[in-house]
This record gives structure tokens, sequence and C-alpha cells, in this order.
């Protein structure tokens, strides 16, 4: 990192650790939200795990160009896990809301 300081690695790991476990909560809130939740909530939960995810592949980004090789390969695993898991609950997220706001007519 540019100020070379031999604690920032352990300083992005734990922000990692965060971030994660922030995707987590989120990913837990979104898939157990049922048809009766209310739009706003939905809505509110989803942005913020949209700005999870940024800051989780940015983090991820900056620790994996610290890393050696094998800790990299094991590392990217990880990271696709986590931000797949993330990017699917969005995505079911946003479904939800479009199907709430433009109800399909039958």
């Amino acid at each position: 990192m540019a100020d070379g300081s031999p604690d920032m690695p352990h300083n992005l790991k734990i922000r990692q650790t965060e971030e994660r476990a922030n995707a987590i909560r989120f990913t837990i809130m979104l898939d157990g939200f049922e048809d009766s939740t209310p739009l706003d909530v939905i809505e509110h939960y989803c942005g913020h795990s949209k700005e999870t995810l940024e800051r989780l592949i940015f983090l991820d980004d900056s620790i994996r160009v610290l890393l050696p090789d094998k800790q990299y390969e094991e590392d990217i695993k990880t990271c696709e896990d986590y931000t797949d898991k993330t990017k699917r609950a969005i995505k079911k997220a946003s479904r939800g809301i479009e199907n709430s706001l433009f109800p399909l007519h039958d």
C-alpha cells in the first residue's frame, strides 16, 4: 500500500470481515422478506446491500494485490462466494421491487 504500514493488510482484513458480516446480514434480511413486506423496507435493505457489495469488492481487490499466489487462489474463492450470494439477494429483491411497482396483468 502507499503508506507502507505493516498494519495495513491487517486493517483491510478487519474491514473486509466487517463488510462480509454486513453482506450476510443484509442477504438474510432480503431473503426473508415476504410479499407483505413494505416496499420501502425492501428498497432500504437492497440499497444497503448494494453499498456493502461495492465496499466488499473494493476491499477484496485491495487485499488480493498484497497476497502471495497460494493465498490469492484461496481468497478469490471465498470472495466470489460472498459476492455471488450478495448479488443474488440484490437481484431477487430488485425483481420483487419491480414486480410490486409494475405487476403483471393477466
